[in-house]
C-alpha cells in the first residue's frame, strides 16, 4: 500500500520507516529542506537504535523516499498520517497551528478522497473538530478523520512500533477502520492487538496512559523523600511494591525526575484538558508538581555537602545529559535543570553523555562538553549522575578515585550501591536511601 507521512520527527520518521519495514511504499514529507536533505543522504537526524540502519536499508529498496514538495506528497497516497510537533502552548496546553496549517493545504489541494491519520498527539475531541471542517468544506472528495495515537518508548520506538503491545484506531467507520486494520494487519503477528474506538476516546488515552506512567515515577520520588527523612530503602520498598501483579515492576525507579518529549508535555496538556472543562486536575497537577521538586533534589544535596559559599571554589562533573538512555533527546531533562542551578555557582562544569556529538551545541557555551568519562572526572569535587547509561554501571571507581579531588558522587539514577561505596571510601548520595546501614 502506499502510504503518506507528514514530519520527519521522532515519530513520522519512526513510523514511516516501520511502514517501509513491513513492504508498503511510503513517501515522508516535512518542510524542513535541511532534514530532508540529511535523509536523502541516508542519514537519520534524530538517535534512536536500529533506525538509520532500517532507513538505509528501505531506501535502497525502493520502499521509502523523501520530499519537501506537499503536492507531490499529497498525490502519492489517499492515506495521510500526521505525525507533525505539537509543543506546549505558553498555557500548557498543546500548540496546533502546524496540523491547522497542514489541514487548509490538504482541503485545498486535495484531488481525491483521503484517509487523513491523526498520530500527532492532539486534545480530544481534535479529529471530530477537523472532520467538521472537511466535511463542510468546498472540495467535494470525501475525507475521513482518523485518530491514531503513538505508544512508543524513545530509546526502544523500532521494537515498540514493529511489536506493538496495542494499536488504537479511533472511528466509527467501520470500512476506514479496514483500511487501517489492513495497514498495521503485519504488526499484529499472532493475536490481534488493535482496538477501535470513538476518536475522543482514542485521543484521550494517549493522555491518560503517560500521565497514570508519569504519576507512577512522582509516587515513587514523592516517597524516595519519605524514605531518607525515616531511614528507609526505597529500592528494597520498590521490590515488595513490584512483586504485587497489580502493581508490577516497571516505572517504579525514584530519581533526579521524568523528562523527554511526552511525559511533561502530556501531563500539562492533560492539566489544560481538565481546566478547560472546569475540572480541578488534582492527580495529574501533583504529578507535575512533584516532578519539577524533584529535579531540584540532587542539586539541594551538592549545596548541602559543600555549603552554599564554598560552591564557587568547585568543580563539577555531570554523566549524562539525555533525558533516559538510548536516545539523543535533551527536551526536558533533569540534567539541565541541574546545569542551570548550578552553572553560575560553581568554578567549572564539565559534562559527557554517550551521545555528546549529538544536539548539544547550544551547552558549548555553558558546560565543558567531554570525550569520556574519565576526561569529564578529572579534576572534579563532586560527579553527579544524571542518566542511567550502562555504561556509567562499570566504569572504573577505582580509576576515577584517582582523578578527583573529592571522592563525592550524587547518583539521580541510583546505578550503585550505596553500602558497596562506602566502604569504598566514597561519600555517596542517592535517592530515597536514609542512613539504611544504621543499626
Amino acid at each position: 500500500m502506499n502510504i503518506t507521512v507528514f514530519g520527519v520527527g521522532y515519530v513520522g520518521l519512526t513510523a514511516g520507516v516501520c511502514f517501509a519495514e513491513m513492504g508498503n511504499n511510503v513517501q515522508c514529507m516535512d518542510i524542513d529542506k535541511e532534514k530532508i536533505g540529511f535523509l536523502k543522504k541516508l542519514k537519520s537526524p534524530i538517535y534512536e537504535p536500529e533506525l538509520e540502519d532500517l532507513l538505509q536499508r528501505n531506501v535502497k529498496n525502493q520502499r521509502l523516499s523523501f520530499t519537501d514538495n506537499f503536492e507531490k506528497a499529497l498525490d502519492f497516497s489517499d492515506v495521510l498520517f500526521i505525525a507533525l510537533g505539537t509543543p506546549t502552548s505558553k498555557d500548557g496546553g498543546l500548540e496546533l497551528s502546524y496540523i491547522d496549517d497542514l489541514i487548509e493545504l490538504i482541503k485545498t489541494k486535495s484531488n481525491s478522497s483521503k484517509i487523513i491519520v491523526m498520530k500527532s498527539t492532539v486534545p480530544p475531541g481534535t479529529c471530530l473538530h477537523i472532520q467538521s471542517l472537511l466535511d463542510n468544506s468546498d472540495n467535494k472528495n470525501s475525507f475521513e478523520v482518523v485518530s491514531n495515537p503513538e505508544f512508543m518508548k524513545e530509546g526502544n520506538a523500532i521494537n515498540d512500533f514493529l511489536k506493538p503491545d496495542r494499536i488504537i484506531i479511533g472511528t466509527r467507520n467501520n470500512e476506514v477502520f479496514k483500511v487501517l486494520e489492513e495497514i498495521y494487519s503485519p504488526f499484529n503477528r499472532n493475536t490481534s492487538r488493535i482496538i477501535q474506538m470513538d476518536p475522543t476516546s482514542s485521543e484521550l488515552t494517549k493522555f491518560a496512559a503517560n500521565v497514570m506512567l508519569a504519576t507512577r515515577i512522582s509516587f515513587m520520588n514523592e516517597l524516595s523523600g519519605l524514605c531518607e527523612k525515616i531511614d528507609a530503602d526505597i529500592e528494597s520498598v520498590r521490590e515488595g511494591m513490584a512483586s504485587d501483579p497489580r502493581i508490577g515492576s516497571k516505572f517504579l525507579y525514584a530519581g533526579c525526575g521524568y523528562g523527554g518529549s511526552c511525559f511533561p508535555k502530556d501531563v500539562k496538556g492533560l492539566i489544560k484538558i481538565y481546566e478547560d472543562n472546569q475540572i480541578d486536575p488534582r492527580i495529574a497537577s501533583a504529578t507535575h508538581s512533584i516532578n519539577e521538586q524533584q529535579k531540584d533534589v540532587i542539586v539541594e544535596k551538592v549545596k548541602k555537602y559543600f555549603g552554599s559559599s564554598n560552591l564557587a571554589k568547585k568543580n563539577i562533573a555531570i554523566l549524562g545529559l539525555a533525558f533516559k538512555p538510548e536516545t539523543d533527546d535533551l527536551r526536558e531533562a533533569p540534567s539541565l535543570h541541574v546545569i542551570d542551578r548550578l552553572s553560575e555557582h560553581v568554578k567549572q562544569l564539565n559534562a559527557y553523555d554517550p551521545l555528546s556529538d549529538r544536539n548539544l551545541e547550544y551547552l558549548q557555551s555553558i558546560v565543558d562538553l567531554k570525550e569520556d568519562i574519565y576526561s569529564c572526572c578529572e579534576g572534579a569535587d563532586a560527579i553527579i549522575i544524571c542518566t542511567e547509561w550502562k555504561e556509567f554501571r562499570s566504569m572504573d571507581l577505582q580509576k576515577i578515585s584517582r582523578l578527583v579531588n573529592t571522592k563525592a558522587i550524587f547518583d539521580g539514577r541510583n546505578i550503585f550501591n550505596k553500602e558497596k561505596l562506602q566502604n569504598q571510601g566514597w561519600d555517596y548520595f542517592n535517592i530515597g536511601q536514609g542512613n539504611i546501614n544504621a543499626k
